[in-house]
């Protein structure tokens, strides 16, 4: 019995490990953090300006978790999105650069994601460091809003082109 219990506890601390070596933080100035995995590239964003409380990468990495599987299973009858627009944000789910977070929406704790398709050279270098706020711009750009406590998305929205 007590050989079990050192294996568990062996496992249990090798699947912490392999958890914790998934994610490349790296701190950049303005004091956020970029979190890069195999399925997105993401920055933390923590200045006050925007920011009421900064997210832990735990709680991008529950985020992320059920991400994909909400917009596949998305109803387009409650924004009806344009034909094509919801699928080529599935499409190219994984080359959206991320921008998280924290606001407080009637006291409760809110993720919000900021996604972008970086196609210019100035928004390539600056997507880390400062919000990207684009009008327009089609489903290259869109936006969703987490709320942490219930673990439920909500507020979707892919822009619109000119």
């Amino acid at each position: 019995m007590k050989r079990l219990y050192v294996i568990l506890l062996i496992v249990i601390s090798l699947s912490a490990v392999t958890y914790a070596a998934n994610y490349i933080l790296e701190k950049i100035k303005k004091g956020a953090t970029l979190v890069h995995t195999e399925n997105y590239e993401g920055v933390i964003l923590s200045d006050p300006y925007f920011s009421d409380w900064t997210p832990s990468v735990e709680l991008i990495h529950e985020f992320e978790s059920g991400f994909i599987e909400y917009l596949t299973n998305y109803d387009n009858t409650e924004m009806n999105y344009e034909e094509g627009k919801l699928q080529f944000v599935i499409d190219n789910f994984k080359d959206y650069k991320r921008q998280y977070y924290g606001i407080k929406t009637k006291g409760r704790k809110v993720i919000y994601c900021n996604l972008l398709l970086i196609n210019d050279d100035d928004s390539r270098m600056n997507w880390k460091e400062d919000l990207i706020a684009v009008l327009d711009g089609g489903p290259s750009f869109f936006s969703i809003e987490y709320e942490v406590r219930k673990k439920k998305y909500k507020d979707m929205m892919i822009n619109g082109s000119a």
